[in-house]
């Protein structure tokens, strides 16, 4: 498994059993000299315009799913799945399961009160935090 992301988040792919390469212009040689002849499939999770990219190093379309850029999807003719149809829900209990067990962790990178929902948003849009983002009701 290979994994993209900043020099930061590097280590936290290596938990996860990847091979971390850096994201951007060199994302794509950076993956070749780990996997020459490319890769069996590719998920795009950040919407970060790579979906050529992903379609070449896949050896096509057919093999790359996105969750995050529809309009990428349709262009380029790869599946999107945003989750709309439920498919994911029945997923829920397993996940909650194997958290509760210690089996994996979601790591928390900022949290905020509701009513700072603009200030979080805009972090979210800058790419600097690693962790998801929790809004509070208090």
């Amino acid at each position: 498994m290979i994994g993209t992301g900043s020099p930061a988040a590097h280590d936290s792919l290596g938990v996860l059993g990847a091979e971390a390469v850096d994201y951007g212009d060199q994302m794509s040689e950076q993956v070749r000299a780990i996997a020459a002849s490319g890769v069996d499939l590719a998920l795009d999770v950040a919407g970060s315009e790579v979906l050529r990219e992903l379609i070449e190093l896949a050896g096509g379309a057919e093999h790359v799913l996105t969750i995050a850029d529809s309009l990428g999807a349709r262009e380029n003719n790869v599946r999107f799945s945003g989750g709309e149809t439920g498919r994911a829900t029945s997923a829920l209990a397993e996940v909650a399961d194997m958290a509760a067990a210690g089996h994996f962790a979601i790591a928390v990178g900022r949290t905020f009160p509701l009513a700072d929902i603009a200030h979080a948003h805009r972090i979210c849009e800058s790419g600097t935090v690693r962790g998801k983002l929790v809004l509070t009701m208090k």
